[in-house]
């Protein structure tokens, strides 16, 4: 079902409890601390990690979104998280061995709705890497590839180009619904990786 509303606003809309509660989660509100404890800010960055590094196999897996001009950049930034987490592995710091499985994405609309969160985060990856930067200086940026790659000027994509799929009119064929249904499940994912990284911690 589509609706009278732009996809992008009905999206925005439909996650934002979700968003929030994504953000009130222990150990990313730790994150954004005044000043933040470093092994703690670490471990809400491999929840980041671990998080797009999954659902992006599962939207690279799926087929669905071949031609979106988004794709290069997001499995340009997985393959950057991948990095990150074997760093952080190699230092004895990653503490999430086997990571919840991600969820299924059935329809070219979910995996849409999980793009559109994937690349959504690229103003988030900003403030982070700000944040390291002044806070902790070398000891967290060298574990933080992804989050450079989320800064930079996306590889041969214009930002009009970027985002011309979740303005309107949206890409003929995806439904508003299923496309929440799947911005909504990439949400969930990342709240479980969430919750499993701050057990490990307590």
């Amino acid at each position: 079902m589509s609706t009278g509303v732009d996809l992008a606003s009905f999206l925005r809309e439909g996650t934002k409890t979700a968003h929030n509660q994504l953000e009130e989660k222990n150990i990313l509100k730790s994150m954004r601390a005044t000043h933040p404890d470093l092994k703690v800010w670490l471990l809400g960055y491999q929840a980041i990690a671990v998080g797009y590094r999954h659902m992006a196999g599962v939207i690279c897996a799926s087929g669905f979104c071949n031609n979106d001009p988004r794709i290069p950049d997001i499995a340009a930034t997985a393959d950057a998280y991948k990095r990150d987490i074997d760093a952080l592995s190699a230092e004895g710091l990653a503490v999430l061995g086997e990571p919840p499985v991600p969820p299924a994405l059935t329809s070219p609309s979910q995996v849409f709705g999980a793009v559109w969160c994937l690349n959504g985060s690229r103003f988030g990856a900003r403030v982070l890497l700000a944040t390291a930067e002044r806070e902790f200086g070398t000891k967290a940026t060298r574990y933080l590839s992804a989050l450079r790659q989320q800064h930079a000027a996306p590889s041969k994509i214009k930002k009009k180009r970027r985002n011309a799929a979740v303005q309107d009119p949206h890409p003929q064929g995806i439904e508003h619904t299923e496309a929440l249904k799947g911005a909504q499940a990439t949400f969930a994912y990342f709240t479980e990786i969430a919750d499993a990284i701050w057990r490990v911690k307590q």
